[in-house]
């Protein structure tokens, strides 16, 4: 029973052994026996270094660099964990996107590189992925309101209006503008939005509020309009509309025979037709400040076609 060791080699190598007997007289027919010796090195890998990314990063693992000592053809076999998914598991530089996280995650991906014969050693790395603050942003927009102006006050939730997709955040609300005040009033408590709706005055207004975590911060804008109720009570007979002082200073006073049941609009405008200012009145005498206009002529009537306009002179 003879031994062989077999001898290092660096390519696939056939050797031939050969067996004769003999019974101390003549030899035996020699018996062949073929030995097939492969290398017996295995590749080297070569994997990348830990790594710390972002979510929603994309990046590229390198494992070019990996070797075979005899040259021979090699693969690629990666291997990631749930929750990581490579473009490729079998190629050199595999790409990878990042997924988003609620937490700062590790996760585990291996490397082993196998030619026709052994296998390398598996190394494994990892990846620490960094979960980034997001902005809050508006979820359900809120809807331009249109109401009379003995309209009730209405109520906005915010919570149903903006969101945060970061675990543990709280949102705090703040109001950012109003642009006319005269027709629309805000109360910001909490994340109740109260708007409350003139009875005197008509217009327009957009409202922004604001909503913040971590510094950041999303803004939902939205506009009111108030405006006279429909099926206001004709004026009936004569009806005189009377100004005076006219010329005046500042101030005019506005006379009517009579005043609709639910109020008259008042529109003052320059002579170039800008509207300088709209005003509901439900008395038969109502002041009219124009105070803060320059002097010149302007003009002023009713939403009623049958009332004449008036002419007002500012000094």
């Amino acid at each position: 029973n003879p031994t062989f060791t077999a001898p290092e080699v660096v390519i696939k190598t056939t050797f031939m052994f050969s067996l004769v007997v003999n019974d101390g007289h003549i030899d035996s027919p020699a018996d062949q026996l073929m030995v097939t010796v492969y290398p017996s090195k295995s590749p080297i890998f070569n994997a990348p270094t830990n790594q710390i990314v972002d979510e929603n990063s994309l990046i590229t693992l390198d494992g070019s660099a990996s070797s075979d000592p005899e040259n021979d053809k090699f693969i690629y076999l990666w291997t990631a964990p749930s929750g990581i998914t490579l473009s490729s598991n079998t190629i050199s530089k595999p790409t990878l996107l990042t997924p988003e996280v609620s937490k700062d995650t590790t996760y585990t991906v291996s490397l082993l590189v196998k030619d026709d014969f052994q296998n390398s050693l598996t190394c494994q790395f990892k990846i620490s992925v960094m979960n980034l603050d997001k902005a809050p942003y508006v979820i359900n927009p809120i809807e331009n309101i249109s109401v009379d102006k003995t309209a009730p006050d209405q109520i906005i939730d915010l919570q149903t209006v903006f969101a945060d997709d970061d675990w543990g955040d709280v949102l705090s609300y703040n109001f950012y503008s109003n642009t006319n005040n005269q027709v629309v009033m805000t109360k910001l408590t909490g994340c109740k939005l109260a708007l409350s709706f003139s009875t005197q005055n008509i217009g327009s207004s957009e409202i922004s509020i604001a909503a913040t975590s971590n510094g950041k911060e999303a803004i939902a804008k939205f506009n009111v309009e108030v405006k006279i109720p429909t099926g206001i009570t004709s004026i009936t007979g004569d009806q005189k509309l009377r100004v005076f002082p006219n010329p005046a200073i500042g101030k005019v006073k506005v006379e009517l025979d009579q005043v609709p049941a639910m109020g008259m609009e008042l529109i003052v405008t320059d002579i170039n037709g800008k509207t300088i200012l709209r005003q509901v009145i439900h008395q038969k005498e109502q002041w009219v400040d124009l105070t803060g206009n320059r002097p010149g002529i302007y003009l002023l009537k009713t939403n009623y076609g049958d009332l004449n306009v008036q002419k007002i002179i500012l000094r």
